[in-house]
């Protein structure tokens, strides 16, 4: 099982909530404070989400590009989050990137307006 833990509405938490979603991977989702992230520090290390756990692989994991890049190696038996071919994973990582710097933004003021 894998425990998602949810800072909402961080757009990074989303991105793998998504991931989950789309590959049929269940998973529970733990929220947490914003204004206490004790819960954090005490599984990861560091106060970033999102983390997860995976509780049958005995790993931890934050950051999200980490977490969806492990995903994808580690559920293989589940639709594919990036492309197989190294040209078209390069051209999903530009979309990416793109998509990235056009969407942070604006979503921080509204993640930050949030909390």
């Amino acid at each position: 099982m894998i425990k998602l833990h949810d800072l909402a509405p961080s757009p990074n938490v989303l991105k793998v909530w998504a991931a989950l979603r789309f590959k049929g991977i269940e998973f529970e989702a733990v929220p947490v404070n914003p204004m206490d992230r004790t819960s954090l520090i005490e599984v990861s290390g560091q106060a970033g989400a999102p983390v997860i756990e995976d509780t049958a692989m005995g790993v931890v994991l934050n950051d999200s590009e980490a977490i969806i890049q492990y995903l994808d190696a580690n559920y293989r038996a589940t639709p594919r989050l990036y492309p197989v071919q190294k040209e078209d994973r390069r051209e999903c990582d530009n979309w990416k990137s793109q998509l990235d710097a056009k969407i942070g933004p604006p979503w921080f003021s509204v993640f930050f307006h949030a909390l």
